[in-house]
């Protein structure tokens, strides 16, 4: 076939032409090798049918070839059928035909074609399957969960703190939560200490991040606690600035000082300068995720994380996780609520207990302001004649002034835990203490 279409290939800058190749070669030629070494790349993936036709067309016009013999080359290339002879000489491109090809392109779907399969999505469609057994997750049964071995449950403190999680110590503000939260930490580092509390203490590093204080105001509270005695290396400290925000980041950064230091006991206080505010969610939600979130850093990590929280002013005592000012989110996903009970100005305190891992229980507890030092307290509520006697002192105590109001008597009685509210009825009869007012407004007085 005579061919008019002979056109000179163009070579790059700097680029020498083999012996090998001829100085001119067919325009059709040249189009046909195109088509096949870009059928062969992956443009015919990403450009679809349609797409790759419009670049085949565009590259004949280049050469001088017409929009139909680009065609019938694509054709012979992609489908195996034979195209004719190039016409003499070949129109070239119209602008209408590019231009009609782009909007059909742009109009019409463009069924892309599928790539081979890879070798790695075969060998997972041809992994075998237990015969009888569907694939995906599976579930234990409750018989290999029972003979499933794994450790026994450990105590960072017998019975009120576990060795993983994580948990809340609440109480109202300037109770002394802080100082009971230094004293177990300090406890926990010294391993000569074998009892806290009376409860068999386990013992490691601690991470205590003061976010309230600056690292003056955390030394004047150890010197109260400690005098000049040095405390252990093991005890390590970050203080008010040091530790950021849960959303700039400080989840990680717990994260990374946990992992680097391994501590036993983490302690933050308090929790509102570490966690994030509730965003696009409930507030119970919030609450259930920022906890759930410390215990399972804390299984991961294999420490106990201790957050300090406030209650309510609605606290009356009684349940721990409804005393906190938060949502029952809060105590939904802790491991365990400790709640520390102190009148202002008292001696005399409690620390109740709550968890699905612990007994519940109130401890009765000392606090020496002296000392700021919180102990076992002596009063431990003995049995009735001893409640008995405690409920009359109580009684005499605050009607000594005066008429007192029952709802003021009550509450009072309840912070102080001096006895049960039958108790101190049994009081009140034996000491013939006379009720006046209406059933909504009672007044207690002493007899004349």
């Amino acid at each position: 076939m005579t061919n008019h279409c002979a056109l000179p290939i163009p070579l790059a800058d700097g680029e020498v032409r083999p012996e090998s190749m001829p100085e001119e070669v067919s325009a059709e030629g040249a189009l046909l090798e195109f088509v096949k070494e870009r059928s062969r790349s992956d443009v015919a993936y990403e450009y679809g049918d349609d797409g790759f036709r419009l670049e085949v067309i565009k590259h004949a016009a280049a050469l001088g070839i017409g929009r139909q013999t680009a065609l019938e080359v694509f054709e012979e290339v992609e489908y195996g059928t034979s195209y004719g002879k190039c016409s003499d000489p070949p129109p070239r491109l119209r602008e209408t035909d590019t231009l009609e090809i782009e909007q059909q392109r742009d109009q019409e779907e463009v069924v892309q074609p599928r790539r081979p399969e890879t070798q790695d999505l075969r060998s997972i469609k041809e992994e075998r399957v237990d015969e009888g057994e569907a694939p995906g997750p599976q579930a234990r049964t409750l018989r290999e969960v029972q003979h499933q071995e794994t450790p026994a449950p450990d105590h960072l403190l017998k019975d009120i703190l576990p060795a993983t999680g994580a948990g809340v110590l609440s109480g109202p503000p300037k109770v002394g939560k802080s100082l009971l939260a230094r004293m177990l930490a300090l406890s926990v580092a010294d391993a000569t200490a074998e009892l806290f509390l009376g409860r068999k203490l386990g013992h490691g590093g601690v991470l205590y991040c003061d976010l309230e204080n600056d690292v003056s105001g955390f030394k004047a509270i150890i010197r109260k606690l400690l005098g000049e005695a040095d405390g252990p290396d093991s005890f390590r400290v970050l203080t008010r600035g040091e530790l950021q925000k849960v959303e700039r980041g400080g989840l990680e950064q717990l994260r990374q000082l946990c992992m680097k230091y391994r501590p036993k006991l983490v302690v933050l206080d308090t929790y509102a300068c570490f966690r994030t505010a509730p965003s696009g969610q409930s507030l119970y939600d919030a609450d259930y995720n920022s906890m759930d979130t410390l215990r399972a850093l804390g299984l991961e990590c294999g420490c106990f994380i201790l957050v300090l929280h406030h209650t309510s002013k609605r606290a009356r005592g009684g349940d721990p996780a409804a005393n906190l000012n938060a949502t029952h989110g809060l105590g939904a996903a802790a491991s365990v609520l400790l709640e520390v009970r102190r009148a202002p100005g008292s001696q005399r305190g409690t620390l109740t207990v709550t968890g699905n891992m612990v007994p519940s229980q109130k401890i009765p507890l000392s606090f020496d302001p002296e000392t700021l030092v919180w102990g076992l307290g002596g009063f431990t509520g003995g049995r009735a004649p001893d409640k008995l006697r405690a409920a009359k002192a109580f009684l005499l105590e605050q009607l000594k002034g005066g008429p007192c109001r029952y709802d003021d008597l009550f509450e009072s009685m309840e912070e102080q835990e001096v006895c049960s509210l039958r108790t101190l009825m049994s009081a009140k009869t034996e000491l013939g203490i006379i009720s006046k007012g209406k059933r909504s407004d009672t007044w207690w007085e002493m007899p004349e």
